[in-house]
C-alpha cells in the first residue's frame, strides 16, 4: 500500500507536469520573446583606445603628516566623552550571555539594572523590568572588569537618533488585564 503523503505528491507532480505541458501548447509563437537586434556602431560610445594622460602618486600615511587643526577642533568635543567609555563599572564574576528565552543572564542583568535605576530615579520599589532580547546589541560580556564601553556596545540603539528609551507605568491587576493595557497603549 502507497503511503497517502506519497500519492499526494505523485499527484500534485503529474497536475504540475499536465499543466506545463498544456502552457505549451498555448504559446503563440508570435508572442514569444525574439533575439534583440544588433547593436549599431555609435562613435561616441566606441570603445576605441583614448590618449589618457594620468599621473600617480604614492603617499604613506603615518605619524609624519601633521594633524589638521580643523580636524582637531571638531574632534576635541568628543575625546572627553571617548575617553569616559573606558571608566570600570564594576568586575563580573562569570560571563554574561544572551540566549533564548528571557534573553539569558545577558538580559537578567539589563533587566536588573533597568528596575534599580528606575526605583532610584523614581524613588519608591519597582517590582518589574521587562527588557526585549532583540534591543541587546552584543551576545556575552566576558568575566572581568566592567566598563562604561561595555554597557555602550551592548545597548547602542543603531535605528533611532535618541536611543533606547524607558516607561515607567502603575498598574494593579491579574496578568491578563496588564497584558490588555499594554496591548492597548503600545501596539504592535
Amino acid at each position: 500500500m502507497i503511503h497517502r503523503s506519497v500519492l499526494k505528491i505523485v499527484s500534485s507532480l503529474g497536475f504540475g507536469l499536465w499543466l506545463l505541458l498544456v502552457s505549451f501548447s498555448v504559446v503563440d509563437p508570435a508572442n514569444a520573446q525574439q533575439p534583440a537586434p544588433a547593436a549599431s556602431p555609435n562613435p561616441s560610445t566606441s570603445s576605441a583606445p583614448r590618449d589618457v594622460k594620468a599621473h600617480v602618486t604614492e603617499t604613506l600615511i603615518d605619524s609624519s603628516i601633521p594633524d589638521d587643526p580643523a580636524v582637531d577642533q571638531m574632534l576635541a568635543a568628543y575625546i572627553p566623552k571617548v575617553r569616559a567609555l573606558d571608566t570600570i563599572l564594576g568586575k563580573l564574576k562569570g560571563e554574561l550571555r544572551k540566549g533564548g528565552m528571557g534573553a539569558g543572564s545577558l538580559g537578567n542583568f539589563v533587566a536588573d539594572g533597568m528596575r534599580a535605576q528606575a526605583s532610584a530615579r523614581l524613588g519608591k520599589r519597582i517590582d518589574l523590568a521587562i527588557m526585549n532580547g532583540g534591543g541587546l546589541r552584543r551576545n556575552t560580556i566576558s568575566e572581568g572588569e566592567l566598563r562604561a564601553r561595555d554597557i555602550f556596545e551592548l545597548l547602542a540603539d543603531t535605528e533611532t537618533p535618541r536611543g533606547s528609551s524607558f516607561r515607567s507605568r502603575s498598574a494593579v491587576g491579574c496578568a491578563p488585564d496588564l497584558h490588555d493595557q499594554s496591548r492597548q497603549e503600545f501596539p504592535t
